[in-house]
């Protein structure tokens, strides 16, 4: 066999299992990942920070340990003065 035929056999052989290989270690969802609505409805939360709904709200929140939760303090965007 010639070189060159031997080179597209190997870099074949190594993509294949490059591809495999990603497929296999491929990360897993968050659970807390969800679709939400694109409606603008703005809460602001307990650490200064508006979110678009209270879907997007809930969503950064699941994803906070347990003992970093926030709470929504105002139904309207944060007063600039509230943001860090």
């Amino acid at each position: 066999m010639s070189n060159k035929v031997l080179v597209s056999i190997a870099t074949f052989v190594v993509l294949c299992i490059t591809c495999q290989a990603q497929d296999f270690y491929a990360p897993l969802p968050h659970p807390c990942d969800r679709p939400c609505p694109y409606n603008y409805n703005p809460v602001c939360a307990s650490n200064g920070v508006t979110y678009p709904n209270f879907c997007t709200f809930n969503v950064a929140n699941c994803k906070r340990p347990p003992w970093a939760k926030i709470w929504i303090i105002f139904n309207r965007p944060c007063p600039f003065y509230y943001n860090d």
